[in-house]
């Protein structure tokens, strides 16, 4: 909506003030829209025909409206929030096919290309919602590997270990 505001911010980006570049603006927010569920997605669309989706519920002070300049600053932030979020949706998509655990997630998420940074952000989020579970994942792995392969739980500790399970969480599984 026209009157919509927006910081752009997240926990990876906590330490950035919003400072301008030296450089001037050159583009326009032409377009910011709630969308989705209950408006959990924002799409900040550029005159220049950038397109940005972002998680609508950033912490965040008002800043940004349709038709506000943006500087190199802005659109590199815009760039990192847009990426946080399109890792965030591959690692739901991946967690509704199978359970999950962190580390082979974060594995899955950096080779296809997601920057260290934004796949971090999205596992703490994942993690803060309850959507990824390290505890659950190997509860899951542990009654199939029972069904499948029975072994002792000094080797499915050691399987779970493996794989970047913590020790005590493969203790409890």
């Amino acid at each position: 909506s026209p009157g919509m505001r927006v910081w752009l911010s997240g926990k990876s980006m906590d330490s950035l003030e919003p400072e301008r570049s030296s450089s001037s603006p050159s583009v326009r927010i032409s377009e910011l829209k709630a969308e989705g569920t209950g408006g959990s997605v924002l799409r900040v669309r550029l005159d220049n025909g950038s397109l940005f989706l972002l998680d609508a519920d950033l912490p965040a002070l008002p800043r940004y409206h349709s038709g506000d300049l943006v500087n190199d600053e802005d659109l590199r932030l815009l760039s990192a929030a847009s990426e946080i979020y399109s890792c965030r949706q591959k690692a739901l998509d991946l967690i509704g096919r199978s359970e999950q655990y962190r580390h082979g997630l974060y594995a899955k998420l950096v080779s296809r290309g997601f920057s260290r940074e934004a796949v971090t952000a999205a596992l703490d989020r994942l993690e803060a919602a309850g959507s990824l579970s390290d505890r659950r994942y190997a509860e899951v792995w542990v009654r199939s590997r029972l069904r499948t392969r029975p072994e002792g739980p000094v080797r499915l500790k050691a399987a779970l270990a493996a794989k970047g399970i913590s020790s005590s969480v493969a203790a409890w599984a």
